[in-house]
């Protein structure tokens, strides 16, 4: 048989408990650190969660204030569309500024017209020699009047219904010019776009004559009435 000391023993079943004891320390150890890596991280979360709401709060703000801005901006810019429409309209509208210049402008026009045309009537004509167009019936006729030796006309027209405004000097110069006063040569072509309904009211020297013209194109047309010119 083997001899076993018996302090060996004892001194074995001694140091079973601290093993055992120094077991479970270590489990809880594990416990705890791990416990404590889960408390950090819920806190970071936390911490994070917490700053990304102070940016989410900031943000929110911010656009507010950038809202209220733009919101201040647009209401101006409509402000001075309204006022510019208003003086468009008080320029363009009825009674405006612009439609009260056209009717004064018209009114001046028709006066410096009026006052054309009593000019050149009542000046005397009896030492020169001009013409004016008669158109009959209720449609306008269109004349020219041009060199016979040119393709540009000296005057041309859509002659309304009756005696001409307009009066065409060939032979000396009117007393008072006027826009109703026209220069022109002393052989001239006259062509018409209805020679049945146009006519010439001649006046030469204080003779008056009428002369219809029964062709659209008339070359030398003093020649072919007749008519000496100095």
């Amino acid at each position: 048989m083997a001899y076993i000391p018996r302090r060996r023993s004892r001194n074995l079943l001694r140091q079973l408990p601290k093993r055992r004891e120094s077991g479970s320390y270590r489990g809880k150890y594990k416990l705890s650190f791990f416990g404590l890596l889960i408390f950090v991280a819920v806190l970071i979360s936390l911490i994070f969660s917490s700053y990304n709401l102070l940016v989410l709060d900031s943000l929110k703000d911010e656009l507010a204030r950038t809202q209220n801005v733009l919101t201040n901006k647009i209401n101006n810019l409509n402000s001075k569309i309204d006022e510019s429409i208003k003086d468009v309209e008080r320029f363009l509208g009825p009674q405006g500024i612009i439609d009260k210049y056209i009717v004064a402008s018209k009114i001046i026009l028709n006066e410096k017209n009026d006052i054309a045309k009593i000019l050149t009537e009542i000046q005397s004509d009896e030492k020169t020699g001009y013409f004016r167009i008669f158109i009959s019936g209720h449609e306008k006729v269109w004349v020219g009047i041009k060199s016979p030796s040119s393709q540009t006309y000296v005057y041309q027209k859509e002659f309304p219904p009756g005696l001409s405004d307009e009066k065409f000097y060939f032979f000396k110069e009117p007393q008072v010019e006027t826009d109703f006063t026209i220069k022109i040569p002393k052989e001239i072509s006259i062509k018409t776009g209805d020679p049945i309904r146009t006519y010439v009211l001649l006046n030469y020297l204080g003779s008056y004559k009428v002369v219809p013209i029964n062709q659209r194109n008339i070359d030398y047309f003093f020649k072919s009435i007749n008519l000496k010119i100095p």
